[in-house]
């Protein structure tokens, strides 16, 4: 017997392919240490919208106090506000696959409209459920905050489509408004400890042009955005306006995490680093795809971005609960964008198709679906054995 083979034998099952991959899946997204303050985690939060104040709250308050058993969990709302918005966006993907363009039935829309205001309603119920029965807790935070990051690129697609932005630059610009909006807003309160909103915000306000957009694409039918005012299209238009209200915002953000501690702004302006990889990833798809994924797929081209953005946001929050640090380079999204670009730098390098683009893309895809999975579950198992939920 030779004592070196043992030592071989040993080390190499320790480094190898399947045990790594066991420690990735087994892994806990927060430390024993950090979990142990999940009890003592105190929302701290605000909304001076007056939409909010006098209209969106005021009814999810009435349906609570007055509608809801008590023995309905604040999760079961939180989630069935969440398919308001996922069905119409599953059928308005089944009748444009592939184009973000088109025709989109006015019933249809009109059940967009419908399923945008339960989901906004009922993102206000789940919470005053859970302060009606004392059931408030990080989790509920987390699940909530969690169905607010998928919706961003899900109905964000539904609106696209109905907008008829199509597939390409335009509508990814779009989704980068969404995006970053909401990366911003979950940066801002990791570091200054609550997200107060301010008096015209994209939750309420935002949403609500959403809402108004389904209802009158349902009424007069959406290619009423294709027409021209002023020498633009319609649909150029909404999304100016939503560009001129994104800067500010985002000015917002940036001001409130350095008002709250200028010594640390430096510090936390690195954390902002897995966004702008997430957006140089965009870039690299974009310029140097040979088959130009991103513009003739731009759907599952959003939907890469989107789940790989949800997964990051989703950390930062549960970090944020659990008062620990952001560890924002994930293994599962790093190396799936990290692959993505090699593969699109080489195929430009080379000049020439040595792969196909798209069965690699939809392998990292299906690997970003899995991923972002594995977060939640893993999340979710974690935090109802520490709270004992």
């Amino acid at each position: 017997e030779f004592p070196t083979n043992t030592f071989i034998h040993r080390h190499t099952h320790k480094y190898s392919p399947t045990t790594t991959l066991m420690r990735i899946f087994s892994k806990e997204y927060i430390s024993q240490e950090d979990e142990k303050k999940l009890p003592d985690y105190k929302y701290a939060g605000g909304d001076a919208s007056l939409l909010y104040r006098h209209f969106f709250s005021p009814i999810a308050e009435f349906i609570v106090q007055n509608l809801l058993p008590e023995n309905i969990a604040p999760n079961l709302i939180t989630l069935t506000g969440f398919f308001c918005t996922l069905i119409p966006h599953i059928l308005i993907a089944i009748y444009n696959p592939k184009e973000l363009a088109g025709h989109v039935p006015n019933w249809l829309c009109i059940m967009s409209s419908i399923g945008q205001f339960l989901y906004i309603i009922l993102d206000n119920c789940d919470g005053k459920q859970a302060r009606k029965t004392g059931n408030s807790s990080p989790l509920g935070l987390l699940f909530d905050h969690g169905c607010d990051a998928m919706n961003t690129f899900i109905t964000g697609l539904s609106l696209f489509t109905v907008l008829q932005l199509g597939n390409g630059l335009t509508s990814i610009f779009a989704y980068a408004i969404i995006f970053t909006g909401f990366y911003m807003a979950t940066w801002e309160e990791y570091f200054t400890g609550g997200l107060f909103l301010p008096i015209i915000n994209g939750v309420n306000e935002g949403q609500l042009a959403v809402i108004l957009i389904f209802a009158i694409s349902g009424i007069f039918g959406n290619d009423i955005w294709l027409q021209e005012a002023m020498g633009w299209k319609i649909n150029h238009i909404v999304v100016i306006f939503y560009s001129i209200l994104w800067i500010p915002t985002l000015l917002t953000n940036v001001w409130k995490v350095y008002k709250h501690n200028p010594a640390k702004f430096q510090k936390s302006l690195k954390k902002l680093n897995m966004m702008w990889y997430l957006f140089f990833t965009g870039f690299m798809i974009y310029w140097f795809s040979i088959t130009k994924i991103a513009q003739r797929f731009t759907r599952y081209f959003i939907y890469f971005i989107g789940f790989n953005f949800s997964k990051v946001v989703g950390i930062m929050q549960a970090t944020h609960c659990a008062d620990a640090d952001f560890t924002q380079y994930n293994s599962s999204v790093l190396l799936t964008t990290t692959l993505l670009n090699i593969f699109m730098i080489t195929g430009t390098v080379m000049e020439r198709r040595v792969y196909s683009e798209g069965f690699i893309f939809t392998v990292l895809l299906i690997g970003t679906v899995v991923g972002y999975a594995h977060f939640v579950v893993k999340i979710i198992k974690q935090y109802t054995r520490v709270l004992n939920i």
